[in-house]
């Protein structure tokens, strides 16, 4: 494992290092005022200056971003949307200046990506190693995740650590990684409700116990009248009052619905995405894997909480490297090429938005599908 761990480290530093290249090119200001680090920044300073109760707040939000930086206006305030506690955690960084803090902040997030791909490699046979090492660093969504500073790698790591330990038996431990996915709360969904089907209830509580240590922490952050706002401004996501969450940005469901019905916030959207959420999550709780079949019920776990949430951008299809490696290991056919076929499409997806002008097209959104139809009638 420490070999493996090197040879990640090596991978990531090398990522690290072209994003420090890139704040350079760009200029240190422009670049991390242009990114979703804004929004982090803001809620540590937030919760560093005893504000926390406000960032459920959007004008309170755009005030202390407009305190950094003067020319951001309402339509493109980026938004914090995740938990009060997440600010407490980064606070620190609000001691420095925004770009010191990026820097030190893209730094840990190299570190996360080390350990997250390290685990992806120990997954795989030694054969497929360099090849998975070379397709991973060079997905676009890894290094759109160090670049806007995102959690996409702590929720990849929650998944992968939850994976390991329910494998062996440590289910409590396995609940309490899962608490991760609370970062982004509607990831956790589909995972409690797979391990409900299965029987599997001690990692649940594992992951009741992380819900309440984060409750609790958000509530010494922002008090019961702020936490209900944080609840109210999440409910809001995607919607034309905040501005930084498109739905049409989407890699979702929720992404190509909006985006073949040119809304974001029409009732039928919603009604849609619904629909199509509930049977994604029916086919895969129909008949879920046996214990021994881990691998394959983990992945489908992935692939359906990817495709049914309901903001989830490019950077978090992170995720679904975890994903293929857990569904290739477990010997699904046509696991690698379907991968291989998302790698295509997301770089395909990426070009379209930058010639075209196409706010990302979801093409990715077909894969996610294709990958929950072949798991699920491949399961035995």
């Amino acid at each position: 494992m420490k070999r493996l761990f090197a040879r990640a480290a090596a991978l990531a530093l090398l990522i690290e290092a072209l994003v420090l290249w890139l704040l350079r090119v760009v200029g240190a200001h422009r670049f991390v005022s242009g990114s979703d680090f804004r929004a982090f920044y803001t809620g540590a300073l937030m919760v560093l200056h005893g504000a926390g109760a406000d960032l459920g707040e959007l004008d309170a939000q755009l005030s202390w971003q407009q305190h950094v930086w003067p020319a951001v206006d309402a339509e493109h305030l980026n938004v914090w949307l995740n938990p009060p506690a997440i600010g407490l955690v980064l606070s620190p960084l609000a001691l420095l200046s925004p770009e010191m803090a990026f820097v030190a902040w893209t730094l840990v997030l190299a570190a996360l990506l080390a350990i997250m791909l390290a685990f992806l490699l120990d997954a795989l046979p030694p054969a497929a190693r360099t090849r998975a090492s070379i397709l991973a660093v060079t997905f676009p969504p890894i290094t759109i995740a160090l670049y806007q500073g995102q959690l996409s790698f702590v929720l990849a790591i929650a998944f992968l650590l939850a994976w390991r330990d329910l494998e062996r038996r440590r289910d409590t431990r396995a609940g309490l990684w899962l608490a991760l996915l609370l970062v982004k709360p509607q990831l956790a969904i589909v995972p409690a409700l797979y391990l409900l089907r299965i029987k599997r209830f001690r990692p649940l509580v594992g992951l009741g116990v992380g819900a309440l240590v984060g409750v609790a922490l958000s509530l010494v952050v922002s008090g019961p009248a702020g936490l209900a706002a944080y609840a109210n401004l999440l409910a809001q996501a995607g919607g034309p009052g905040v501005a930084s969450s498109h739905r049409d940005a989407m890699q979702s469901f929720m992404g190509l619905v909006s985006f073949v019905m040119r809304s974001e916030d029409a009732p039928s959207v919603r009604i849609v995405w619904a629909l199509g959420s509930v049977a994604a999550i029916a086919a895969m709780l129909a008949r879920p894997a046996r214990a021994l079949e881990l691998d394959h019920g983990w992945a489908l776990v992935i692939v359906v909480a990817v495709f049914t949430s309901p903001h989830l951008h490019a950077h978090d299809l992170t995720l679904l490297l975890v994903a293929a490696v857990l569904a290739v290991r477990s010997g699904v056919q046509g696991a690698r090429t379907l991968a291989l076929t998302g790698y295509a499409l997301v770089w395909l997806s990426r070009l379209g938005a930058e010639m075209l002008g196409v706010r990302g097209l979801p093409l990715v959104v077909f894969v996610e599908l294709a990958a929950i139809v072949l798991l699920v009638r491949q399961r035995r």
